[in-house]
């Protein structure tokens, strides 16, 4: 312990964010604890709970990854742009697809593409190059779902990791 201060590995960073971030998220550090202990004894989850491991990952999906500061979603959504997805309705789809079980409704995926959207650093676009609009229920819907999507360079650099999200876009989260 030089000067007082404890040294600690990886490992033990790592363990310590995943508890701040799951603070974060609203859970105690009781329930935290009490989910830890379940996981400690071989149990992939609390009985009569199979689907809370699975929910709790999901959740922290949603937080900005350190390789490239995007969420789960925001991934997923540029993903299906990148492969194809013409509308924000195919890539709501095509995200859909992706995701090991339901996650969360048009009008919220929509949401996150629209910020993907906004922006001079935006990382998805209109095809003629201009930005997307305000997603429902602020904006037309119909429009909204119908738009033609492309993939800005600097959404391409993000996706392949050579940039970060929340440099770009800033974080609202």
């Amino acid at each position: 312990m030089p000067g007082g201060h404890r040294r600690y590995d990886e490992d033990a960073i790592r363990f310590l964010r995943a508890i701040k971030d799951t603070q974060a998220l609203g859970f105690t550090l009781a329930e935290i604890e009490d989910y830890l202990r379940v996981v400690r004894r071989g149990r992939a989850h609390p009985p009569g709970l199979p689907y809370l491991g699975p929910a709790l990952r999901r959740l922290l999906e949603e937080l900005p990854a350190p390789r490239d500061g995007l969420s789960g979603t925001e991934r997923r959504a540029l993903q299906a742009v990148a492969s194809g997805s013409a509308t924000p309705i195919d890539a709501f789809l095509a995200e859909q697809d992706l995701e090991p079980a339901p996650f969360l409704g048009d009008a919220w995926f929509f949401r996150a593409l629209a910020v993907l959207g906004s922006g001079d650093a935006r990382l998805v676009e209109t095809r003629a190059g201009d930005p997307l609009p305000a997603a429902p229920p602020l904006g037309d819907a119909h429009a909204f779902a119908r738009l033609p999507l492309r993939l800005t360079r600097s959404g391409e650099q993000v996706l392949a990791g050579r940039a970060d999200r929340v440099a770009l876009l800033g974080i609202d989260r």
